[in-house]
């Protein structure tokens, strides 16, 4: 997911160029209260324009991380590419391993066909049906810990934000002012308890994401995001930094306790995959369970974490405002 979130958000960034609106941030933006009009902003001239380009991006990206088996999103998780060597990898020639590398980035920069290819991967052993005939799987390179899905919850969460931000400070926040919801933190006129509702909810649905693969956490985080760097944005245009450095007083916090709530459903995710992975292969039960337990312990402290920074930042949210 951290490479379609860095997909997204180059995309984005390609909009300052074209001097046109953010519409992957839009369609996000409205996605959970209005599906139907983000369907139509992504199907519009300008959206299938953007969507276009993110495929383009996407299949160069995806291209290129099978040919040199890395790519940011595999750093993060500390895993790699591979090519598993069998007689049938070793009568492929050049000319069929780059058919077979252009057809895998194609089908990943399609996302209709992404979720084909991943349900493959549910029903294989274990490749993809992209990577099946040329044998690659992803390996770890590294032994993962909660730090790793603390670093990964980060990019996640900073990508976008810093996308949005250069996006209206060199835009200009002018162009256009996302419609803002009346139970918005930035409104200024909500007392604690309902700031920190607010906070607590929002990153149960960050860590709740993790049950779907980070793909409601994805849209979600484009979605806050959104309304975040606009304001970020016109802050820095108009020369407000005063109020700025009073606003990061609680968004430093309540950024930090998001991203643990993402590292949450990071956890969660891994998780599904680990016990997908143990079911396939007939692994025992019992580290199945011992595999849980760790995870639970790591997700619950993390949550834990989470709750005590949103909390402080509601506080000084309210004196602040």
């Amino acid at each position: 997911m951290v490479d379609i979130t860095l997909i997204a958000s180059l995309t984005s960034i390609f909009n300052i160029f074209k001097r046109e609106n953010l519409v992957l941030f839009e369609a996000a933006f409205v996605f959970f209260g209005n599906p139907s009009s983000a369907f139509s902003s992504l199907t519009s001239s300008k959206g299938l324009e953007t969507v276009s380009l993110f495929s383009l991006l996407a299949f160069t990206y995806f291209t290129s991380e099978a040919i040199t088996g890395v790519s940011l999103g595999k750093i993060l998780i500390r895993a790699r590419i591979a090519e598993v060597k069998s007689q049938e990898t070793e009568l492929l020639g050049a000319f069929t391993k780059l058919k077979y590398t252009l057809m895998r980035g194609l089908i990943k920069a399609i996302p209709p066909l992404n979720i084909v290819d991943f349900k493959s991967f549910i029903k294989a052993k274990r490749h993809r049906f992209s990577d099946r005939r040329p044998h690659w799987v992803v390996v770890s390179t590294k032994k993962r810990s909660a730090w790793s899905s603390i670093v990964v919850a980060s990019a996640l969460f900073l990508i976008p934000l810093i996308a949005g931000v250069g996006y209206f400070s060199c835009q200009g926040s002018s162009t256009y002012l996302p419609q803002v919801n009346s139970t918005s933190n930035l409104a200024g006129d909500s007392p604690f308890a309902t700031i920190l509702s607010n906070n607590f909810m929002l990153a149960a649905k960050y860590s709740a994401g993790g049950l779907l693969l980070l793909s409601s956490t994805i849209i979600q985080v484009f979605s806050v995001n959104f309304l975040t760097s606009f304001f970020i944005g016109a802050s820095l245009i108009g020369g407000n930094s005063g109020l700025l450095i009073r606003f990061m007083l609680f968004f430093v916090f309540e950024y930090l306790g998001y991203i643990l709530g993402i590292a949450g459903g990071v956890e969660v995710c891994e998780f599904m995959f680990t016990w997908a992975d143990a079911y396939r292969n007939g692994k025992p039960l019992t580290r199945i369970v011992e595999n849980a337990k760790t995870r639970v312990e790591t997700i619950l402290i993390l949550l834990l974490v989470s709750a005590i920074t949103l909390a402080i930042g509601a506080y000084l949210e309210t004196l602040v405002l």
